[in-house]
């Protein structure tokens, strides 16, 4: 699949916005035959909060109905930002699981100084568009187009079918649906160890992997503040207890974490490693991922919110 790249939402974009404003009987319904096959290939600009563009597929989730770009996780990139601008180093963004550069492209337009962007994507799609959104950077930036685990070699990204968008794909068994991919690990960057690291992590259940991948990295270097993302249903597929990053992290000298729920906007900062991880969120949210953000500085005090 390819996209079709617009100067401007179209007219048919902007009516089913205001048709999912209005709440109007019957709007999905209409979406799903009239605007869907119209929207899913399309690629337009949208603004940041810096006045910078971004491009974004019109079918991406929550561009039509919902917050929109605003809506992408603001609690969890204000205080990963935040975190960022307490450092004393150069910081090294590393975005592992980049999809079409959203997080990269927030961050940056808060005002954070990032000196390198090293961006991970293996879905070739999601790659195509952002190449577009992270080629032109004023930093140095790195766009690889793989995935991230524990070990280098190959693997196979699973992809659904049903999905007119799919960010969710995962790193799984060979299928039909699915496209084989290369995988890299962390360390093998072999980054100063003089740089603070800015790591994010959304990878569909890879998380701990990517860590473990990265343990040379985050131990050696000079800071850091990694961001993953906790979500129940990944959990249940893979098995592994978010707690199980945060305990990692805590052997690699993090002391401070706290972790965001996107729909809620609920904040939890008394979150044990050694506990499971969604016997410590409000019961009302499980359905609903939240984004962890875990802090060690150079000088080994946590950053205050």
């Amino acid at each position: 699949m390819s996209y079709r790249t617009l100067h401007r939402p179209p007219v048919t974009f902007r009516l089913f916005q205001k048709l999912f404003d209005w709440d109007l009987p019957g709007a999905w319904r209409l979406y799903r035959i009239f605007g869907e096959p119209l929207l899913k290939s399309i690629v337009a600009p949208f603004p940041l909060e810096d006045g910078s563009m971004i491009h974004v597929p019109l079918t991406w989730p929550g561009m039509l109905a919902g917050r929109g770009l605003s809506g992408y996780e603001p609690d969890a990139i204000a205080f990963f930002a935040a975190s960022l601008r307490e450092l004393r180093s150069p910081v090294t963004l590393i975005d592992c699981g980049a999809d079409i550069g959203v997080f990269t492209r927030l961050l940056l337009a808060k005002g954070v100084g990032i000196s390198r962007v090293i961006a991970y994507e293996p879905n070739p799609i999601s790659f195509q568009i952002l190449r577009m959104n992270l080629s032109d950077l004023r930093v140095p930036t790195d766009l690889r187009n793989t995935a991230v685990s524990s070990t280098s070699g190959e693997s196979w990204l699973a992809m659904s079918t049903n999905e007119v968008y799919d960010h969710g794909a995962f790193l799984g068994p060979p299928s039909k649906a699915g496209v084989p991919v290369a995988t890299e690990t962390i360390d093998q960057l072999q980054l100063d160890p003089e740089m603070a690291i800015a790591l994010k992590v959304d990878v569909e259940g890879e998380e701990l992997h990517v860590l473990q991948g990265a343990s040379m990295t985050l131990r050696e270097c000079n800071a850091f503040v990694v961001q993953f993302e906790a979500h129940p249903v990944v959990a249940a597929r893979t098995g592994i207890d978010p707690c199980e990053c945060l305990a990692l992290l805590r052997s690699f000298g993090a002391k401070h974490w706290v972790a965001f729920c996107e729909r809620s906007r609920e904040m939890v900062s008394d979150l044990s490693p050694d506990r499971p991880f969604f016997e410590q969120v409000r019961v009302d949210d499980i359905i609903y991922h939240y984004d962890v953000v875990a802090i060690r500085t150079s000088t080994g005090l946590t950053i205050a919110r």
